[in-house]
């Protein structure tokens, strides 16, 4: 899922030269794109869940993809752990942050 795009820099890489791509100019300074459509897109490519599971990876997820990292409060939680929508949105606003970060370098 989109973990494996926002959760190792490999995937960032590919996702600022493929998914990004679609919505930003790159060689823009300012990395201005339609973050709503962005979200759109992923979550009809991807999906969203509004609980932990494992990716196929076996790595806990949730929400548009989000990698569950030991600074989350969801690190430890069992699968099947409800997690809410507006923390699905602040974790996806943070993973496009992180990635357009990685992009500019």
């Amino acid at each position: 899922m989109v973990n494996n795009l926002f959760g190792f820099v490999g995937g960032m890489r590919k996702l600022c030269h493929s998914t990004l791509g679609t919505f930003i100019n790159l060689r823009s300074k300012s990395m201005s794109f339609d973050r709503e459509k962005l979200r759109e897109e992923l979550i009809r490519d991807e999906g969203v869940k509004f609980e932990i599971y494992n990716d196929h990876l076996g790595y806990p997820t949730f929400g548009i993809g989000h990698l569950v990292l030991e600074s989350d409060p969801e690190y430890g939680q069992s699968v099947g752990t409800l997690v809410s929508e507006e923390r699905v949105d602040e974790c996806f606003e943070k993973d496009v942050e992180t990635v357009i970060s990685d992009c500019k370098k």
